[in-house]
């Protein structure tokens, strides 16, 4: 066990064990005897001591109770080891090392002075200045290893930023004012990714570049020779710059750390604001989760099981890097706004190291499961929605035809009609709206493609006794190739029909009036008589010529009987009538935009 010892340094007491105190006292021993021989030996030994004293106060702040041989051994390191200050040369000679000093140090300076500047900053290392920092000390260390003032290199770097908001723009106006430039000149080239570099590259460098803490730093960072006399210098100037440099002293405080502080701390209660709601929001999620399990599994939609079931894990380990990124962003901003009020130590490189790569994993974290999630949720939404159409297809799948418009099958199984052909439809097998009376509700046989092509083929029967028939129907197409038709066979099984001349298919095609007029329309009008319209008796009876001769504004929708006459039947049978477009029944290309067909009427003539 290690007896330790109270020793009194500058008016302060610390607790040291005896192998430090041995090593210090003859450390502050062997400063004193070589300094006793110089100008000012007596203050420099002063200031290295106060220097010692300031690091065991440090020591002391960070809870250390006792200073053992380590934390001299380190202390001694930042200050400058003894076979720094005294070199092995200097011990040798007899009396005249403050001569050979100023010898050594004149050689150096006459080296110094013949060499390029390639050669001066290989003497140099890059460091970040702590005494000159605005931010993090990379421009001044710039100044320093590269030269120039810190100030102009802060003006350059602003410039650079600013590069693509406003010199860009400025100058590309300025040249097209000029005359000799053509009037749609414009600048090309755009700063945006390389003022992007520049800040990355400014992170970056604050980031892995040391801060120049000890004199034997600073000195290496404006490629001072490393030797007793800068050493001593070099420490007497960082003791009289130490009040400004002392985070325990708040009476110290520029104007850049007042207003870094006020900015950092802002964002640190920004940052903390929202970690709060998001620690809120993961203990709201994990109570809720609960109940929306329970509930889903047992009485919801299989679409919420499935896609909590894949976000369950990722969702979890998401919910864990944001509150790690956020609780990294609110110590970290914290931490620099009480840096700048000198109320703690700033971090060291390792710990801003360290902070940064643990911030960009759970970023990174972030962002992977977020994708994941997001490309699951897509995929299992796109699988439930095929679902969803393939049920809903099969609850409006009807004789072998996909009915998905509302009303369409209700109104084929009110009238009779059956669905035999529909290709090219868009499932669009009637429709309602432009009646030739101008009522909109009353449905119709309709079929319609933008691209035409439509095969259709819509039929009902009637039983009827032996005599001659006619059919009458009121029926608009836009194109040809669609027709009305009375046989005595469905046309569903026409393909199987024999040569029996007992079995008949006769077709009238419908008039190509488009949506406008119309032989209906021109007898409501008296334009035409009843006999040239071939309006039916019932029908003159049953409709309003007013209503039919306002619908459509008065322009009409393009309606017209049409007549199937001569339809003879021998003896009782069923007569199928309808509307087609089937080109194996009509020997006609289907080449029309749409049709429709309504109010058939299979009449005996005799």
């Amino acid at each position: 066990m290690k007896k330790n010892i109270t020793v009194n340094l500058c008016g302060r007491l610390y607790s040291i064990d005896e192998d430090a105190y041995e090593l210090m006292n003859h450390y502050l021993e062997t400063l004193r005897n070589y300094f006793s021989k110089q100008t000012d030996g007596d203050e420099i030994c002063n200031d290295i001591e106060a220097r010692m004293v300031e690091l065991f106060d440090e020591l002391k702040a960070q809870g250390t109770e006792a200073i053992t041989i380590e934390h001299v051994q380190d202390i001694i390191h930042r200050i400058g080891d003894l076979k720094d200050i005294i070199p092995e040369d200097e011990k040798a000679q007899s009396g005249n090392g403050a001569n050979g000093s100023s010898s050594n140090n004149g050689s150096q300076t006459h080296t110094s002075t013949g060499c390029s500047y390639f050669d001066t900053l290989r003497n140099k290392r890059f460091y970040r200045d702590p005494a000159d920092k605005k931010v993090a000390g990379v421009l001044s260390g710039c100044a320093q290893y590269f030269g120039g003032s810190s100030t102009i290199w802060r003006i350059v770097f602003v410039v650079l930023l600013l590069a693509d908001v406003i010199i860009v723009p400025l100058v590309g106006s300025i040249f097209s004012l000029m005359p000799f430039f053509p009037g749609s000149f414009s600048l090309k080239l755009s700063f945006a990714p390389l003022c992007f570099f520049f800040i990355v590259l400014y992170i970056v460098t604050a980031i892995i570049a040391p801060e120049a803490r000890r004199p034997e730093d600073r000195l290496k960072m404006r490629g001072e020779t490393v030797n007793p006399q800068h050493l001593a210098q070099e420490v007497t100037e960082m003791n009289r710059t130490y009040n400004n440099q002392n985070y325990s002293n708040p009476n110290s405080l520029n104007a850049w750390n007042i207003i870094s502080g006020i900015l950092l701390t802002g964002l640190g209660l920004a940052f903390s604001f929202m970690f709060i709601i998001m620690v809120c929001f993961t203990v709201i999620s994990a109570i809720s989760s609960t109940f929306f399990i329970e509930h889903f599994l047992n009485y919801g939609h299989p679409i919420a099981v499935e896609l909590y079931q894949t976000y369950a894990h990722p969702l979890w380990f998401c919910i864990g890097a944001i509150l790690a990124n956020a609780g990294i962003l609110t110590y970290c901003t914290i931490h620099g706004a009480l840096s700048s009020f000198k109320k703690v130590k700033p971090m060291s490189v390792w710990q801003r190291l360290m902070w940064f790569a643990l911030w960009l994993i759970s970023l990174v974290a972030i962002i992977g499961l977020a994708v994941r999630s997001a490309t699951a949720a897509e995929r299992i939404t796109k699988e439930y929605e095929a679902r969803s159409i393939a049920a809903r297809e099969q609850e409006r799948t009807h004789d072998g035809f996909v009915w998905t418009h509302d009303g369409d099958w209700e109104f084929f199984q009110e009238e009779g009609w059956k669905l035999i052909k529909a290709e090219n439809c868009e499932h669009h097998f009637a429709n309602y709206g432009e009646h030739f009376t101008g009522e909109y509700d009353v449905h119709y046989l309709d079929g319609y493609n933008s691209h035409h092509g439509v095969i259709y083929t819509a039929e009902r029967k009637e039983y009827v006794e032996p005599g001659t028939y006619r059919l009458v129907a009121a029926a608009r197409t836009k194109g040809t190739g669609a027709f009305i038709y009375a046989a005595s066979y469905s046309l569903a099984d026409h393909d199987s029909i024999g040569s029996d001349s007992e079995q008949f298919c006769r077709l009238s095609p419908i008039i190509n009036d488009d949506d406008r007029g119309g032989t209906i329309h021109k007898w409501a009008n008296n334009s035409l008589t009843a006999e040239e319209a071939n309006i039916p008796d019932f029908y003159r009876n049953e409709y309003s010529a007013e209503s039919i001769a306002s619908a459509n504004n008065g322009l009409g929708y393009g309606w017209n009987f049409i007549v199937v006459d001569s339809i003879v039947v021998s003896e009782p049978c069923n007569i199928h009538y309808g509307v087609t477009s089937d080109p194996d029944v009509t020997n006609r290309p289907s080449q029309f935009l749409y049709f429709s067909a309504t109010d058939f009427k299979l009449e005996k003539v005799n």
